[in-house]
C-alpha cells in the first residue's frame, strides 16, 4: 500500500516545518520512496512513527511517499488508520495541520506470489529472515537476489512449499540452515555465488514460482 503525503504551502514560507506520519499497530511500515524520514521510531504500541525535519519550505507542494502493508494477522473488519501531522512555526504560535487515511482489514482475494518481507531490514548482520507468502501451493520455488543494476548474484531452489506465510517481521526467528515451515520463512544468507560478502547497498529480492513472482527490496548496511 502506497501512500502520497502532499505538503502544500500557500503564502509564505513554512519555518521548522516537521512532518510526522503514525502507522497503526497491525501494518508493517515498508519503505519510503520520496523523501528520506529523519527518523523512524517503532513504539511500545505496536506503532510506526516517521518523522520528516524540512526546516524552511518555501510556498509550492512537497511530496512524502511512503509504502506500507496490513499484518497478516490483522483481524478482519478491523479500521487501520494512518495519521500524519504538519508543524511549523509562526509569529502566533506553532500551527498544526493533521489527515488520516483508514483502511479496513477485509477478506484477501488469494494471491499467487506476495511480496517477501526480509528481516531485519535495514541488516548489518551475516544473514536475514525472508517470509515468503504464497496464496496457494507452489511446486517449485526459487529465491533471488540483483543488485539495483538487475544483475543476478544468488539463486536459491527452494523446491516445493506449501501455501501461507504473511506472519509479523517482529516474531520472525533466524534458524540454521534453510528452514521452510508453515511460516514459510527461509534464513538467507548474505553472501553472492562464490560465498563472497555483499557489500553495504540496496538489494532486489525476487520470490519465483511456476504460477508468478513478487519482487522485495533490502538493505544491507554494517
Amino acid at each position: 500500500m502506497t501512500y502520497t503525503v502532499d505538503i502544500d504551502v500557500v503564502t509564505s514560507d513554512a519555518d521548522n516545518l516537521i512532518v510526522t506520519a503514525t502507522v497503526p499497530n497491525g501494518m508493517t511500515f515498508l519503505d519510503v520512496t520520496l523523501g528520506a524520514p529523519a527518523s523512524v521510531v517503532v513504539n511500545a504500541d505496536g506503532t510506526t512513527t516517521l518523522t520528516w525535519s524540512l526546516g524552511t519550505v518555501a510556498p509550492g507542494t512537497t511530496t512524502i511517499v511512503f509504502t506500507a502493508r496490513v499484518d497478516g494477522d490483522a483481524p478482519y473488519g478491523a479500521d487501520l488508520t494512518t495519521l500524519v501531522t504538519a508543524v511549523h512555526d509562526t509569529l502566533d504560535g506553532p500551527v498544526t495541520t493533521t489527515d488520516s487515511v483508514t483502511v479496513t482489514v477485509t477478506t484477501p482475494a488469494a494471491e499467487d506470489v506476495v511480496t517477501p518481507i526480509v528481516f531485519p531490514n535495514p541488516s548489518s548482520g551475516s544473514a536475514v529472515s525472508v517470509q515468503i507468502g504464497l496464496g496457494s501451493d507452489a511446486l517449485d520455488v526459487k529465491l533471488q537476489v540483483f543488485t539495483t543494476a538487475y544483475r543476478k548474484i544468488m539463486e536459491k531452489d527452494l523446491g516445493p512449499m506449501q501455501a501461507g506465510g504473511g506472519i509479523n517481521a517482529s516474531s520472525v526467528r533466524a534458524t540454521a540452515g534453510n528452514l521452510i515451515g508453515r511460516n514459510n520463512t527461509v534464513l538467507l544468507e548474505l553472501k553472492d555465488a562464490k560465498g563472497k560478502p555483499l557489500a553495504n547497498g540496496v538489494y532486489y529480492i525476487v520470490v519465483l514460482t511456476e504460477k508468478g513472482k513478487a519482487i522485495g527490496k533490502f538493505l544491507i548496511l554494517r
